[in-house]
């Protein structure tokens, strides 16, 4: 909806001018939506996993794996749009860094900040755990050319630090997704309503997917060089 928002007051897009959102739209109603980006894309176009796919038990993961291998599964998630379109932006300004993230709770002996966290392996990683920045980069270094060319040119995850730039981002449609670069349509009578989960479990749901241990993997007929362990929340 946001990235409509732009496409139809530009005259590269639907041409209605600043003016059409104010005109004929009321209100916005937003369930849950993921205006930052969604952190668990990342893993599952890098792997083709998923936490709900692994926890899932060994007979349902075999009949998974035989008629959708994580490799199809990995080649279907990079042919999407939608998903690289949500793939999360802001960078470590937004999520944290080697040390801290925003929403670290107090104790808490491993920060959010690290993303992507490489479990011992004798095989070939990276030598550190990895921030949404440095995994953003991983993925890729980690994909088919096309596909980073193709979301490249297509979506932006970088933060807007003048009025200049924001303004100049209006015309620029790769930009349109993003909120951190772009403004809000200039409708003074829009009404904007989010609505976001609190119980216990949405919110350990979202921890789970806050960040993801990995291990390494070197296989022959493979692609793929990661696969997600199974899923703990830091404490």
């Amino acid at each position: 909806m946001f990235y409509f928002f732009h496409w139809v007051a530009s005259p590269n897009g639907g041409g209605g001018g600043d003016h059409w959102v104010d005109e004929y739209i009321d209100s916005w109603i937003n369930i849950s939506g993921c205006m930052l980006g969604a952190l668990k894309d990342i893993p599952a176009i890098l792997s083709g996993e998923m936490k709900d796919t692994v926890q899932l038990n060994a007979f349902a993961v075999y009949g998974l794996e035989r008629f959708l291998g994580r490799e199809e599964r990995a080649q279907l998630f990079r042919a999407m749009p939608g998903m690289s379109s949500m793939l999360p932006m802001g960078g470590n300004a937004v999520w944290g860094n080697d040390t801290w993230a925003p929403d670290d709770q107090p104790e808490q002996k491993v920060s959010f900040g690290t993303f992507l966290n490489f479990k011992d392996s004798n095989r070939t990683h990276p030598a550190k755990n990895l921030t949404i920045d440095e995994s953003l980069e991983f993925l890729y270094n980690s994909t088919e050319q096309w596909y980073v060319d193709s979301v490249k040119s297509s979506f932006s995850q970088g933060v807007a630090h003048s009025q200049y730039e924001v303004e100049a981002n209006e015309k620029d449609p790769s930009k349109w997704v993003n909120p951190l670069e772009t403004r809000l349509p200039l409708a003074p009578n829009l009404k904007i309503y989010c609505f976001y989960g609190e119980s216990l479990s949405f919110l350990l749901a979202s921890e789970l997917d806050r960040c993801f241990e990995v291990i390494p993997i070197t296989l022959e007929f493979s692609f793929l060089n990661i696969i997600l362990d199974f899923l703990q929340p830091h404490q």
